[in-house]
């Protein structure tokens, strides 16, 4: 049950960025809206160039490190993130200075990159912790307060600072209500701190976030390239960071919420038993991961068409629509190169092969959209052989998975494969009247809940065959 409230709570949560990104996009005018979308993009840019390599160390060190140990690895994991933090608030601004950016934006973005870091490194912590229920229900507060002060913000303001301030004050509100929920997780001691873990915690963190920023790096580009030829200020870019902001953050959410359920019990197996006793495990999180993405692509290949005329702007409708599969099918390629790929490296701490990984999708997709757009392509023929080229370079750096061992039983696997099947023909089906569509939406989730009972998912212990 405290496994789905977690996932219920990341549901909400996708659904309230969902919900601040048709909220900001009525408020303001198409050519505000994409700038905030590329203001917003590199925030998050930012926060992973800083902050990611801290998450991904005290995800893995925490969650296998024995109840005595935890609080000293925790005062360090804050020392970390104030050398962080300080270091970023020395170069961000130089490095805006030779941007055409203002400074309020510049600040407001490197203010919503600590804010939001901050709160994940603390939801980390409790999740890692095992206290799920608690994390789950905290993040959707946080959720909550973003979607609310930025929409005030984009009201009030009309534009893009405006919904970015709305964003920081959230992120804040967010930081305030875990330490309230526990004082405890910023308790700090020097004497707990030791360079060993600390060197630890950035030989394995920043190897992995490096990881990281490549592949955000890569999709970074790619906005900027589609951007940049479709022209920042036309109902078409509009339309294509609509369809970018809002059908890639599924996937994030979702895959974040099947990773922190189901790692910390994956990691601190391999830690005691090593690869026999993590095996079954990390089976049934593949298992997992791959039925939730399949399941998640085909309904939102079904259902993005019957949603996007209600909240999608009319102008930017036929752009959203143009190049919507091609995003969801690149965002689902991509999860599963930097998640799933990524599992058992991540357990072997082998972080050399993430960096060798994401360099690769950043060697070849970014120079390939280029040459798509170049010779006059569409932004949606570019994606689908980006998302092609991600697919077949996931697979030919899965070597180390194939050789762990952890092969997902057939059973749900086929399972998941053939509910996907089928909730993708349902978007063949007519969706009107309003009834009609609703059906076919309780025939998906009905199918999803079902996948996931069959399968176990929710539970303790291996998948069925």
């Amino acid at each position: 049950m405290t496994k789905l409230f977690v996932l219920g709570g990341y549901l909400y949560q996708s659904v309230a960025a969902i919900g601040l990104v048709f909220a900001v996009s009525h408020l303001v005018e198409s050519s505000a809206y994409t700038q905030f979308s590329l203001v917003v993009a590199l925030s998050q840019f930012i926060a992973v160039l800083a902050f990611e390599w801290l998450q991904i160390a005290a995800t893995r060190f925490l969650a296998g490190a024995p109840e005595g140990r935890k609080q000293r690895l925790r005062s360090a994991v804050l020392s970390a993130f104030a050398l962080s933090a300080a270091a970023l608030l020395v170069v961000g601004p130089i490095t805006f200075h030779f941007t055409a950016a203002h400074r309020l934006t510049a600040g407001l973005a490197l203010g919503v990159a600590i804010a939001q870091s901050l709160a994940d490194l603390l939801l980390t912590v409790l999740r890692v912790d095992n206290r799920l229920a608690a994390s789950a229900g905290l993040a959707i507060i946080r959720s909550t307060c973003l979607v609310t002060f930025a929409a005030i913000g984009a009201w009030l303001g009309g534009g893009a600072e405006a919904a970015l301030a709305g964003m920081l004050l959230a992120q804040i509100c967010g930081v305030s209500a875990t330490l309230a929920y526990d004082r405890t997780l910023m308790r700090w001691r020097r004497d707990e701190v030791t360079k060993s873990n600390l060197a630890a915690f950035a030989g394995y963190g920043m190897k992995a976030a490096a990881a990281s920023v490549m592949h955000l790096g890569a999709a970074v580009s790619l906005r900027f390239l589609v951007v940049g030829r479709l022209g920042p200020s036309s109902t078409e870019a509009a339309g294509f960071s609509l369809a970018f902001d809002l059908l890639q953050r599924p996937f994030s959410v979702l895959v974040a919420a099947v990773h922190m359920v189901s790692f910390p019990e994956v990691a601190a197996k391999y830690d005691r038993g090593g690869r026999a006793e993590a095996q079954p495990a990390t089976a049934k999180l593949f298992a997992f991961l791959f039925c939730c993405t399949s399941l998640l692509m085909a309904g939102m290949i079904a259902f993005t068409p019957d949603f996007a005329w209600l909240f999608v702007p009319a102008a930017a409708l036929p752009a959203f629509l143009a190049v919507a599969p091609a995003v969801t099918f690149l965002a689902f390629v991509n999860t599963h190169l930097q998640v799933t790929g990524a599992v058992v490296v991540h357990l072997l701490k082998q972080t050399q092969r993430l960096i060798l990984v994401a360099f690769g999708q950043l060697l070849f997709t970014v120079p390939l959209c280029w040459f798509v757009l170049a010779q006059r392509g569409s932004a949606a023929s570019a994606l689908w052989l980006v998302g092609t080229a991600t697919l077949l370079w996931g697979l030919a750096m899965a070597k180390p998975t194939i050789r762990f061992g952890a092969r997902p039983a057939a059973g749900p696997m086929a399972l998941g494969a053939a509910a996907s099947i089928a909730v993708l023909a349902l978007g063949l089906a007519p969706s009107a009247p309003v009834p009609l569509l609703v059906a076919k939406l309780v025939l998906a989730g009905a199918a999803t809940l079902f996948v996931l009972w069959r399968g176990r998912f929710l539970h303790s212990g291996v998948a069925p065959s």
